[in-house]
């Protein structure tokens, strides 16, 4: 074989690569037929097969371009929904990086060295008393309850602890307490 055209009959064989700059096959060709071989490898030109149009896409007929708002969760099969999703299976959480992010039951325990534990203080007060966190814990709530005719009059966190002030008549006292938490 040379750079001039030659015509031949029969089988060429050639073992290995063949590149070429390009391709004619004569034999079945045309308009939009694609190039198909069998188990053995013989090759001849199809007619695909029928790539007919949609009839509808989207409650739209005739040559449909996807708009915005075409898709939503309910059109995907299996989808949760946006508000208030039910999942199930293993769901994946990732680390969180901002502050109210979601999370773990695992990445809280871990973040927070395990446990969480509370206790509470209390004062009695005929006026005023502030029931304070034991060392290493830390005010997260608090409040005040009234002894018989005695009322209150404020009830506030402060420092760390939970300061109440009340009026009493006679001689009922009110229980100021605070709610003590620390992480273990």
């Amino acid at each position: 074989m040379g750079s001039t055209e030659q015509t031949k009959t029969g089988n060429l064989i050639i073992e290995g690569n063949l590149t070429t700059g390009g391709f004619k096959m004569l034999a079945g060709a045309g308009a939009d037929k694609v190039l198909s071989s069998d188990a053995s490898g013989l090759a001849s030109w199809q007619t695909p097969a029928s790539s007919a149009p949609v009839s509808s896409v989207f409650g739209r007929t005739g040559n449909v371009t996807a708009a915005s708002g075409d898709y939503s969760v309910g059109n995907i099969t299996g989808a949760a929904p946006l508000a208030s999703p039910t999942f199930t299976g293993t769901v994946t959480v990732p680390t969180p990086t901002v502050a109210g992010a979601a999370a773990t039951k695992g990445y809280v325990d871990s973040a927070s060295g395990g446990a969480l534990t509370c206790t509470t203080a209390t004062c009695t007060t005929g006026y005023a008393c502030t029931a304070t966190c034991p060392a290493g814990y830390t005010v997260t709530g608090g409040g005040v309850k009234g002894g018989g005719s005695a009322g209150v009059s404020h009830s506030y966190p402060s420092g760390n602890g939970w300061y109440c002030l009340s009026y009493m008549y006679g001689d009922d006292m009110d229980t100021c307490y605070a709610i003590c938490c620390k992480i273990q």
